[in-house]
């Protein structure tokens, strides 16, 4: 997966797949431990993803500075400005497109919060599940203490099945063992052993407020990306015609062309 950038030419060219889309960092969201093979090919490519998407923020961003910087200087040129005014872009236009490069700069600090708030989510959802998974192994192991030896009671208390991993599931998996754990004689029998039910429950309730917290903030920087993405591609557009414009402009005259390093 490759990206080029011509910044000194009529704007970046990206080739292959697109790889700029708001997502987790792998680095901090995935827990690691009992991954099949697939899943670990899975998390190798979304770290690499990660990578190419900060290379593809950056390429952008230097980019739209450069822009501004030209667009500058033909405005700092009376010379200059007149010349490329003959070829459509007068001040006004100019000044149209240092707006689009604001506005590409305003959308991508924008991102820049929301992937700030997606990962501080992320930490606490990371959080929250684990927390949720050591409530849940004290709850089996507490129903095998209540029940020794008795299999069916164990299975209809929730002990048939694996714990599962799908977060979704493995919060109805936990609140149907909850509730089947409030029943008599359950609950007494539970509580003999130590097994603190307001404690399992109040675990759930902060992780599943951290999976809602999380699934908001991906949203939020999804809505960030495009907006971001939109404002460059209205940017890069721009900067291409105006390129184009400068260097017919100032074909004949080197000594004011190369000042745009165009």
């Amino acid at each position: 997966m490759m990206t080029t950038a011509n910044v000194a030419g009529e704007g970046i060219k990206m080739n292959g797949e697109e790889v700029e889309t708001a997502g987790v960092d792998s680095n901090t969201m995935v827990e690691t431990e009992n991954l099949t093979g697939e899943e670990a090919k899975t998390i190798a490519a979304a770290k690499k993803t990660v990578v190419a998407r900060a290379d593809q923020d950056q390429e952008q961003a230097n980019f739209t500075g450069e822009v501004a910087r030209q667009v500058q200087a033909v405005l700092d040129s009376p010379e200059t400005a007149v010349l490329v005014a003959k070829r459509s872009y007068d001040t006004a236009k100019l000044a149209a497109g240092l707006a689009l490069v604001t506005a590409f700069e305003t959308k991508r600090a924008t991102r820049q919060e929301a992937l700030g708030g997606l990962r501080t989510a992320g930490g606490a959802l990371t959080e929250g599940f684990s927390k949720a998974k050591i409530a849940v192994t004290d709850y089996r192991e507490s129903v095998r203490l209540a029940y020794p030896g008795d299999k069916a009671l164990q299975q209809s208390l929730g002990l048939s099945e694996r714990v599962p991993q799908d977060q979704e599931k493995f919060l109805v998996y936990t609140h149907t063992c909850a509730a089947t754990a409030k029943k008599a004689p359950h609950a007494k029998a539970l509580d003999d052993t130590g097994f603190e039910i307001t404690g399992y429950d109040s675990t759930l309730a902060t992780f599943a407020t951290a999976r809602t917290n999380f699934l908001l903030a991906e949203q939020t920087a999804k809505s960030a990306t495009v907006a971001r993405d939109g404002a460059f591609k209205a940017l890069n557009t721009w900067a291409q015609s105006f390129r184009r414009a400068a260097r017919l402009a100032l074909k004949a005259r080197p000594e004011l062309l190369n000042p745009l390093g165009l």
